[in-house]
């Protein structure tokens, strides 16, 4: 039904899936309906949503940063998890996509919590270094094909994140803290 973050044999990962995948039914319909849809490859893996969510509650944050919402598995993963009072920044160019998530993070009563900008990313970067040096604590940048989980802490500035290096840094299918 989704992309796969690893690389198991379909027993194995059932398996996986069957013993440690706690996948809130919202999660689950939004995933479904997006596999429906010709750009599914798009859509995270449910295990990483679940890792994303982790690492969220783990580092304790509150500002997230989404590039790529496409329809919003990802930051409703990321959502659910944060405290009332987080915020993700979400970037996409998508009016169409994005449409679907916002349905999903109102069914979820996380809309307040996501603040969906609707413009190039970088335009929406720059904007944000000028407005919150150092206040974002988990970024997200997604491509059609490779993701990026980086966990920084507050403390740490957000560094401009132009185009190039937004490439650079999503050639690797990788999750780090």
């Amino acid at each position: 039904m989704s992309n796969r973050s690893i690389t198991l044999t379909d027993s194995l990962y059932d398996y996986m899936n069957e013993v440690s995948l706690r996948e809130p039914l919202l999660l689950l319909a939004l995933r479904e309906e997006t596999s429906e849809l010709t750009q599914r490859s798009m859509q995270i893996a449910p295990e990483q949503g679940q890792f994303m969510a982790l690492v969220a509650r783990l580092i304790g944050a509150r500002r997230c940063l989404e590039v790529g919402v496409f329809t919003g598995y990802s930051s409703l993963a990321t959502a659910l998890a944060l405290p009332d009072d987080g915020r993700i920044v979400a970037c996409d160019v998508s009016e169409e996509w994005t449409s679907v998530a916002r349905r999903y993070w109102k069914r979820a009563g996380v809309e307040h919590k996501i603040d969906l900008r609707l413009a190039p990313a970088t335009r929406t970067l720059d904007a944000l270094l000028a407005q919150l040096p150092g206040q974002l604590a988990v970024h997200f940048v997604q491509r059609v094909t490779q993701r990026v989980v980086i966990g920084l802490d507050d403390r740490q500035p957000l560094v401009p994140l132009e185009a190039q290096r937004i490439e650079q840094r999503t050639r690797y299918d990788l999750e780090m803290l």
